[in-house]
């Protein structure tokens, strides 16, 4: 992948380049561009979504932009909701990944380009996992029978992002899961790098979602390659949410959670005590 606004670049090299690089003069640093899991739970009356919604805060006016496996574009949840699609999707032989891009390329945008349930998003473990995102931010469905008819903002536009690639080796997916879906840091950059773009041409984006994480930390992630396009959302007025994981650790959160300028968001139970599954700590922003 390639970036128009930050200083970033993706190679593949071996142990000789690893080491030309890091004596180049005007590298910062070197660091592996690692694998997410997308990590998902419950939801809406919890944090008292309904009774912001009965107030008016409804999220009109604004974009919340879904980092994820893409979104189901027709579903009733969300249909005519979505104003913009992405995807970045890396193809890499040695991982064995494959795109998810509408078009099955490493980069597509437009109409159809995030559309999770067409070609192999729809058929994968794991690739509904944007659209139950989406659903709980921003869906809205007054006419259905099921609860809840609504998500956080009802009104708010949805920036459909897919940054998930298929993957077909057992090194990367949990044992009996092949294939599965994982996501690139480097797709993760230039899909928040797009957040940034959009927000500088008009779209009224508030917000990006990444229900999604690797490793855990116990002090801030000052050195994570996503900080540079986290501040740079943060400082346009955006802010990226993360969430903690769901590892049950009590003193860390996951990456890019730990990123300092990020919103770090933890998971409840119905009575309001930590959620066991959920990381917290002294990084934790929310629950």
């Amino acid at each position: 992948l390639t970036f128009q606004t930050l200083p970033i670049v993706t190679l593949r090299v071996d142990k000789t380049g690893l080491d030309e690089l890091a004596n180049q003069d005007g590298v910062v640093s070197v660091t592996e561009d690692t694998l997410s899991a997308p990590t998902l739970d419950e939801s809406i009356p919890l944090i008292g979504a309904d009774h912001a919604i009965k107030t008016g805060k409804t999220g009109k006016g604004t974009a919340i932009a879904i980092i994820d496996t893409g979104v189901a574009t027709n579903h009733p949840f969300l249909k005519n909701r979505i104003t913009t699609e992405a995807c970045f999707s890396p193809i890499d032989t040695t991982y064995g990944a494959t795109s998810l891009c509408g078009n099955g390329t490493a980069k597509q945008e437009g109409t159809g380009a995030a559309n999770s349930a067409t070609g192999d998003c729809a058929t994968l473990e794991g690739c509904d996992h944007g659209t139950h995102v989406a659903g709980i931010a921003a869906g809205h469905n007054p006419t259905t029978t099921a609860a809840p008819a609504t998500g956080v903002a009802p009104e708010a536009d949805i920036i459909a992002i897919q940054v998930f690639s298929k993957f077909n080796s057992t090194k990367y997916c949990t044992t009996g899961t092949t294939p599965c879906v994982r996501s690139f840091t480097s797709a993760q950059i230039a899909a928040l790098e797009k957040v940034w773009e959009l927000k500088q041409t008009g779209t009224p984006v508030i917000a990006a979602n990444l229900s999604l994480g690797s490793a855990s930390y116990t002090t801030a992630c000052t050195k994570d390659a996503r900080k540079t396009a986290i501040d740079k959302l943060y400082e346009a007025g955006i802010a990226t949410v993360v969430a903690a994981g769901n590892n049950g650790l009590q003193t860390a959160v996951n990456a890019p959670a730990c990123v300092p300028t990020a919103i770090s968001v933890g998971a409840t139970t119905h009575d309001d005590d930590i959620a066991s599954f959920s990381n917290h700590g002294p990084l934790l922003d929310l629950l």
